[in-house]
């Protein structure tokens, strides 16, 4: 019985110590994660997360972000964003996304699945961007996650600020713009 209680003992404060250390390793490798959008600096009251070599985004910063109505539902741990006119559905530690389009629905598999870290939802970033055009850039050696939204509004305008073609184009106007790859004729912004 002393046997038992003393490995029981040191099983325990392995596992704390192992728990402590994770902890620490986890967040110091997020502690100096810098974000970019549009080039500028941008701050959150909350760190970006790094798990599994991906980085994660609080869920309302994220919306917030890209103007995205969100439903969160407690129940079902789901997330659902709306995107025009679709609405991507995900869910916590569930690594498939479902993007319901207006006719028809598609599934697509994600590198790492929404976390909840405390009471907090986290979300793969390059997933969320990607859908809405921008560019993603992940310098591991400055630490940094850039994003470059195609659309910006300034003055009362909206600027197309990237191609595919140009490293960093200066903001066009939409309306001189004529590529149909960002907009058709009816589109609305």
């Amino acid at each position: 019985m002393k046997y038992f209680k003393k490995i029981s003992t040191i099983l325990l404060l392995c596992g704390v110590f192992m728990l402590f250390s994770t902890g620490m390793c986890f967040s110091a490798s997020n502690k100096n994660l810098t974000l970019y959008v549009n080039g500028e600096k941008t701050e959150t009251s909350l760190k970006p997360q790094i798990i599994n070599g991906r980085t994660l985004l609080p869920l309302r910063f994220t919306c917030e972000l890209f103007d995205l109505p969100v439903h969160w539902d407690a129940k079902n741990k789901t997330i659902t964003m709306t995107i025009g006119d679709q609405k991507i559905n995900l869910t916590i530690n569930k690594k498939e996304a479902e993007i319901l389009h207006v006719e028809y629905l598609s599934k697509t598999g994600l590198d790492q699945a929404p976390v909840l870290i405390g009471n907090t939802a986290y979300i793969p970033i390059r997933f969320i961007a990607e859908t809405l055009n921008c560019a993603v850039n992940y310098d591991s050696t400055k630490k940094s996650v850039s994003i470059q939204k195609p659309f910006v509004f300034k003055n009362n305008q909206w600027y197309v600020t990237h191609s595919e073609t140009e490293q960093n184009p200066a903001p066009v106007p939409i309306e001189s713009f004529s590529s149909s790859r960002y907009l058709k004729q009816g589109d609305t912004i």
